[in-house]
C-alpha cells in the first residue's frame, strides 16, 4: 500500500488561462512579498457538501479561485468558466468531478475534516461510486503531481496518477505507476477487476502522449496495489505480424 504523504517543500497551485490549458505551479519556498502579492490575487474555494447513504462523512471538493478575473469566475483547466464547473456534479447517481486542487472529508457529528491529499497537486478527476450496482468500495481519483514536461504547468502532458480510497477518504492506494499518464479506466465482467489504459514515455520526451506506447494495467480489486500490464511482449508482436500479413495481402 502507497499513502499519499505530506510534501516537504511548499508549492502554490495557480491558475493558467491561456490555449495550452493546465494549472501553473510555481515549486519552492515561496515567502514575503511574493507570497502575499499570490494570496491577494487567489484564494481556495468550496463546493457544496455531497453526502451518501453508505458513509456518515461528506465530501467537499476544494477549488482556485482569481479574483482579479473578469466576473470572478472560476477556473477548470485554464479555460475561463462563471460557475463551478471545476467541482463536482451528479450523474446517473455518481458523484464526479474534475480539476480540483483537494477533497475534503467532513463529519456531521463530529465536526472533524482531513483532506485526501496531504500534498500539492491537481485532481484532474474523481468518481464516487452509484448507489448500487457499481463497486462500493473505493472513491476513485486520477492526480498530477508532477510537471514532467516543465512547461510550469500541471497538464494532460503530464503523469497522471489513479488512487483508490475507502468511501471517507483514508488509506490512498496507488494502483498506476508515478511515470504513467491513465487515459481510460473501467472494469472487467464483475467489480472484482479494474483496468486502466495507461501512455509511458516510450519516446523518452517527458511528455505522455499517444505518440507513446499504450499499457493496461490489471488490479485486483480485493487486494489493490499498482497492476500489472496486460499486454505482453508476444501479443503485440501476434498483432503487429497479423496486422501487417493482411495489409501484404
Amino acid at each position: 500500500m502507497r499513502r499519499l504523504i505530506m510534501c516537504c517543500q511548499t508549492i502554490l497551485l495557480l491558475v493558467a488561462c491561456g490555449d495550452s490549458g493546465g494549472i501553473k505551479r510555481t515549486v519552492g519556498n515561496t515567502e514575503g512579498e511574493n507570497q502575499e502579492a499570490l494570496r491577494e490575487q487567489f484564494s481556495i474555494v468550496f463546493d457544496m457538501p455531497r453526502g451518501r447513504d453508505f458513509t456518515n462523512k461528506l465530501l467537499i471538493t476544494v477549488g482556485i479561485k482569481n479574483k482579479s478575473a473578469r466576473g470572478g469566475g472560476y477556473f477548470s483547466s485554464g479555460s475561463f468558466s462563471g460557475s463551478y464547473s471545476g467541482f463536482g456534479s451528479w450523474s446517473d447517481g455518481r458523484y464526479s468531478g474534475s480539476d480540483c486542487i483537494n477533497l475534503l472529508f467532513y463529519d456531521e457529528g463530529t465536526a472533524e475534516y482531513y483532506p485526501v491529499l496531504e500534498r500539492s497537486g491537481v485532481i484532474h478527476s474523481f468518481y464516487y461510486p452509484h448507489e448500487d450496482g457499481e463497486l462500493r468500495e473505493y472513491l476513485v481519483f486520477f492526480v498530477s503531481f508532477d510537471d514532467s514536461d516543465k512547461d510550469g504547468m500541471l497538464t494532460g502532458k503530464d503523469p497522471r496518477i489513479a488512487f483508490l480510497t475507502d468511501l471517507d477518504g483514508r488509506n490512498a492506494i496507488q494502483v498506476t505507476p508515478d511515470t504513467a499518464k491513465v487515459v481510460h479506466w473501467g472494469f472487467g465482467r464483475t467489480t472484482s477487476r479494474m483496468y486502466f489504459e495507461v501512455y509511458i514515455d516510450s519516446n523518452k520526451d517527458s511528455k505522455f502522449s499517444s505518440e507513446d506506447q499504450t499499457q493496461i494495467l490489471s488490479v485486483d480489486t480485493s487486494n489493490p496495489k499498482v497492476g500489472s500490464n496486460i499486454l505482453t511482449p508476444a501479443m503485440r508482436s501476434q498483432m503487429a505480424t497479423t496486422f501487417w500479413e493482411t495489409i501484404g495481402h
